[in-house]
């Protein structure tokens, strides 16, 4: 992840763009409610919008707490809007947190797009990510 142009640093929450593979590099940090995700959806649907992109890796290893209020609905609405930004494929790095592990496995059990891969470590997700079929879409050609 050596090529990676920073589209947005906050304390909680930093945006990437990975220039080598074509996807955004999305790490989040810290504490999360349910508004904050919804505020850090935006900026990664506005990214989204001035990098199009077909797979995104979604880090969460560096979050802190339980922050599972928020994912039924709030998760599940965001992927909703990916698919819809043309995001085909998501690799999710999650926290240590065990609720928020098993929170994802319900959300993602029965969705239809995008693709999501749940990983323990990065490697393993950037790994997956890479292999994920490509067949772009005209716009991103």
């Amino acid at each position: 992840m050596e090529n990676l142009c920073c589209l947005l640093a906050t304390p909680s929450l930093t945006v990437s763009y990975d220039m080598t593979n074509q996807w955004l590099y999305v790490q989040w940090m810290g504490l999360h409610d349910k508004e904050t995700v919804r505020v850090a959806a935006e900026h990664i649907f506005t990214s989204l919008t001035t990098h199009p992109c077909l797979k995104l890796l979604s880090d969460h290893s560096m979050l802190l707490g339980n922050w599972q209020a928020a994912i039924p609905s709030v998760v599940q609405h965001n992927f909703e809007r990916l698919a819809t930004h043309g995001v085909k494929y998501v690799a999710w790095v999650h926290s240590f947190e065990y609720d928020d592990v098993m929170a994802m496995e319900r959300v993602v059990r029965d969705m239809p797009q995008p693709l999501v891969g749940l990983f323990d470590e990065v490697a393993g997700a950037y790994d997956w990510l890479r292999h994920c079929p490509v067949d772009l879409p005209r716009r991103l050609r």
